[in-house]
């Protein structure tokens, strides 16, 4: 079968990030600080505290420092191969700098896979190209829905309720696709693409934080009351400014005006989808 996702390198990554060397580094960074500045630490539980700050937690997937953390976490939650029997299966997205290879996988920002003939969406004026997800490579744990590819836009570059975005379905075929969007966003420029993983949540062992499909979603406010079936989350894009490896593909670090410049939804925000039977799309959003 042909992916449409390559696959995150999970050896690569936590080779690179082995998890001792992770908490290593985040106790030498407090032993440093302490020396800097002695007067931040009032006693011993205190360096102890910022210590555990400091250390890999389970947490929000963005860098491939983050994933390989999540990984090694939870070998050490779950060490056997199969999951729990009540655990449920989600393909997380870790991201590229640029376009992707093919042009209609998952993506935040950038160009559309959108047919050249068909019309663009507005709401007065034309709407504003946000992402897309493509659940191709995830047919067996999401239902049968109307198309592979989901288009998400924005009704202006102000948003944060569900009304605020606007979905089409969108057929992946050979077929002529638009080559520039009709408006451009504050994010527009900066696109990033998803490699996929195949994992799973658990309400004890770990839900994973970020874009992705199926799985149980991250509830940042508290409980989703949405009809139809969870299908996917489309997170925030952040990446920790002037460390190194912010993405796949990129190796040297973010400065502070690049990192204001990927989307996102309020403060580190989330849009939850789901769909009916039906496949139409009902949404949630919240943030932090």
């Amino acid at each position: 079968m042909n992916l449409i996702h390559p696959l995150v390198d999970e050896q690569r990554w936590v080779q690179q990030y082995p998890l001792e060397g992770l908490r290593e580094a985040a106790v030498k960074f407090v032993e440093n600080r302490r020396r800097e500045l002695p007067g931040e630490y009032r006693n011993e539980a205190a360096v102890r505290r910022h210590i555990e700050l400091m250390s890999p937690k389970w947490g929000s997937l963005s860098t491939p420092e983050s994933f390989a953390a999540l990984v090694q976490l939870r070998w050490e939650m779950w060490p056997s191969d199969e999951p729990p029997l009540d655990a449920v299966p989600t393909d997380v997205f870790a991201w590229a700098e640029g376009e992707p290879e093919h042009p209609a996988a998952t993506k935040v920002a950038g160009r559309p896979y959108w047919p050249k003939d068909r019309e663009w969406p507005e709401s007065g004026n034309p709407m504003y190209f946000v992402g897309q997800i493509n659940f191709a490579d995830s047919k067996d744990i999401v239902p049968t829905l109307p198309a592979d590819l989901l288009c998400i836009f924005a009704k202006s570059e102000e948003f944060y309720e569900p009304t605020d975005f606007h979905f089409e379905w969108v057929e992946v075929t050979e077929q002529p696709l638009l080559e520039a969007v009709p408006v451009a966003g504050w994010w527009s420029a900066n696109p990033v693409w998803g490699h996929r993983y195949r994992t799973w949540d658990h309400e004890r062992f770990g839900i994973h934080q970020g874009t992705k499909i199926a799985g149980i979603p991250f509830e940042i406010q508290g409980p989703i009351d949405l009809p139809g079936t969870y299908l996917s989350t489309l997170h925030s894009v952040g990446f920790p400014i002037e460390e190194d490896q912010p993405m796949l593909n990129r190796s040297e670090p973010l400065t502070w005006d690049e990192s204001g410049k990927f989307f996102g939804i309020g403060d580190a925000g989330s849009l939850y989808i789901f769909a009916s039977d039906e496949g139409e799309i009902h949404a949630e959003s919240a943030c932090y």
